[in-house]
């Protein structure tokens, strides 16, 4: 769980709003909280974890990143892939991003790897940790 929130601060911001010179995405914003920014997280079940989890395997970046893993000898724990759905509101407006977590499996149990796959209407990104 813990890398899934490392791969939302990294990559859902970077993708959920452009950074501009005003607004609570510029580089002065010091917190969400001085933005005034609303954020509200969903954990997706059921047919919505479903088509998050189709729309990350779809992804060209995701297949590349699997399919290194599973070269490296990582296995994936389809079991266990979690998505969230997080939606951020402010004076600007609001945009919903969803994160997909998949994680893999090492030669041995303290062997893992994450591959995080964030998406929203302004376009995708994939990372493994």
């Amino acid at each position: 769980m813990m890398m899934l929130v490392v791969g939302m601060v990294l990559v859902t911001p970077a993708i959920a709003c452009p950074c501009s010179q005003d607004g609570p995405c510029s580089k002065d914003a010091d917190s969400a909280d001085e933005s005034g920014a609303k954020v509200k997280a969903t954990k997706l079940s059921g047919v919505d974890l479903n088509e998050a989890t189709a729309k990350a395997l779809s992804d060209e970046d995701v297949l590349k990143l699997r399919e290194e893993l599973i070269k490296s000898g990582y296995k994936p724990s389809i079991e266990n892939i979690s998505a969230e759905k997080f939606t951020m509101e402010n004076e600007s407006g609001t945009i919903s991003s969803t994160l997909v977590g998949m994680p893999f499996s090492g030669k041995d149990e303290n062997e893992t790897a994450v591959i995080s796959f964030t998406y929203n209407d302004l376009g995708s990104t994939a990372a493994a940790v």
